[in-house]
């Protein structure tokens, strides 16, 4: 993402940038598993959604801060954006709606 290397004063850094990781692999399969049966698997559409949004909306958060650049996080937060209003426009509300 254009950050550069990272002094060895925070290597321990890595250490918690590669569980997040790890921590987004898990959830990341499953979606992709439930996805063929989205109706059946509804509660994980919704936490696509709720991930998408707050991943957009922490991007933007940190660029106002100073934190990063547009053009280090600008990508990832359009696709969050992108992907959160596809999700939320084809959500079956009717059917979520009866179904449970």
């Amino acid at each position: 993402m254009g950050f550069g290397e990272i002094p060895d004063v925070f290597r321990s850094v890595t250490y918690v940038r590669e569980m997040v990781g790890i921590s987004s692999i898990a959830p990341g399969v499953w979606l992709i598993v439930d996805g063929r049966y989205p109706l059946r698997h509804l509660t994980w559409v919704k936490f696509a959604i709720l991930w998408c949004i707050l991943a957009a909306v922490t991007g933007l958060y940190y660029i106002f801060q100073g934190a990063v650049d547009f053009s280090q996080v600008g990508m990832a937060i359009i696709l969050d954006a992108v992907f959160a209003v596809a999700l939320l426009a084809l959500y079956p509300y009717r059917l979520a709606h009866t179904s449970q």
